[in-house]
């Protein structure tokens, strides 16, 4: 851990779990250890995380549903 409280992954755990740049961790106490857990996609406007879209250069999703409602409106 640097001066920052930044913490590098491992590369070979990356490659295992499949993590790319940008991806989001979740880290949160288990007891004593700190626990770190890949954070899904979900939609970026009701938070589902099914039959996503990506949107904004893949930074970002969108559900099928969303999409209809919003070209209706």
């Amino acid at each position: 851990m640097d001066r920052l409280g930044r913490v590098v992954v491992p590369a070979d755990i990356r490659r295992h779990l499949g993590l790319r740049e940008a991806d989001l961790l979740a880290v949160h106490l288990e007891d004593d250890r700190i626990v770190m857990t890949k954070v899904g996609a979900s939609c970026a406007v009701c938070g589902r995380p099914d039959e996503l879209r990506a949107v904004h250069t893949r930074e970002k999703h969108v559900c099928r549903d969303c999409i209809a409602e919003l070209g209706a409106a």
